[in-house]
């Protein structure tokens, strides 16, 4: 069976998946490391996001990303795009660019 979602609903069910999924979220000089969990921090896991403040710029890992688009079918731009303005929001930032890896 196939649904019919629009566009701001589909960014909100997003945001809540986000939101609920609880990241780890370490600060540091203006910069943002988003991890799985803070056990993932302390055994020196690595983030599956970063926002570096000086360029205003946002890591997607690869791991997220592939995840991220395994629930929601959409082009990797569109993923980037959907989770820099959830991080936009959360964190109250601007966010200039976004790279993966």
């Amino acid at each position: 069976m196939k649904y019919l979602i629009k566009d701001t609903q589909l960014k909100t069910i997003i945001f809540e998946v986000l939101n609920d999924h609880d990241y780890f979220i370490l600060e540091d000089n203006g910069n943002y490391y988003f991890f799985e969990s803070e056990e993932s921090w302390r055994n020196r896991g690595y983030a599956l996001m970063a926002y570096r403040q000086n360029i205003k710029q946002l890591y997607i890992s690869y791991e997220l990303l592939s995840e991220f688009r395994g629930y929601f079918p959409m082009s990797i731009e569109d993923a980037e795009s959907t989770i820099a303005l959830w991080v936009e929001s959360k964190l109250g930032i601007e966010i200039s660019f976004v790279i993966n890896g």
